[in-house]
């Protein structure tokens, strides 16, 4: 559920995909996913050199902008993440997924 609530607060906040926020600028090619837009990655906020900027928008105006737009889809995500843990709970499906983990041999990396 980690990785739900991450995705869903760097959508909200950067109007992209935790991948994308994490990885664009250091580990692959800028995209227009985050070039010149609403949309802002980690090398940018870095950088100084997000989204609008160049247009005079303020990195607080962005966010808000992004917030204004997305914060909807977020908390729906959280929401469905947080209803398939109990779900999954309830049904021992967790338990099995351990169980299997165990078996490979990623019990301490992994756990649901």
């Amino acid at each position: 559920m980690g990785i739900v609530t991450a995705s869903a607060a760097t959508s909200a906040f950067f109007d992209t995909n935790i991948i994308a926020f994490l990885t664009e600028g250091w580990l692959t090619d800028k995209t227009e996913a985050t070039d010149m837009t609403y949309e802002v990655s980690l090398q940018e906020l870095i950088q100084g050199k997000y989204g609008h900027k160049a247009y005079g928008t303020s990195l607080a105006d962005t966010i808000k902008r992004n917030m204004d737009r997305n914060w909807m889809p977020a908390v729906g995500s959280v929401i469905l993440a947080k209803i398939v843990t109990m779900g999954m709970k309830s049904l021992g499906v967790n338990k099995t997924l351990n169980r299997t983990v165990r078996s490979i041999g990623m019990g301490k990396m992994v756990k649901f």
